[in-house]
């Protein structure tokens, strides 16, 4: 569910307000914590009280570059591709002797 959705659900006009409970600049009132609760179908004291420490990160965010790279890649003909894999093949290696060197 987007943001957008998950706002839309609790009445609010859009996402920024969950934004806000995301990223703990703010929380939200206890009507709608309890309002959030009900529609996981779990415990209020649960949704307020649960130790996030253990969750699993987030999927790393990949760059603006690299997402061009990947789509370039994914539209290139064979050949392309295979010089493409050649080059990281040789650099890859070669890059992590040179980090391994350095420690």
């Amino acid at each position: 569910m987007s943001q957008d959705e998950f706002a839309a659900r609790l009445g609010y006009k859009s996402y920024t307000t969950i934004q806000k409970w995301e990223s703990g600049v703010s929380e939200p009132p206890i009507k709608i914590a309890d309002a959030i609760a009900k529609m996981f179908n779990v415990d209020i004291a649960d949704l307020v009280n649960a130790d996030l420490t253990d969750v699993a990160p987030s999927a790393p965010q990949i760059s603006d570059e690299a997402l061009q790279i990947a789509r370039a890649y994914d539209r290139a003909d064979e050949k392309s591709r295979e010089l493409v894999d050649l080059a990281l093949r040789e650099y890859l290696p070669a890059k992590k002797q040179d980090t391994a060197s350095v420690g």
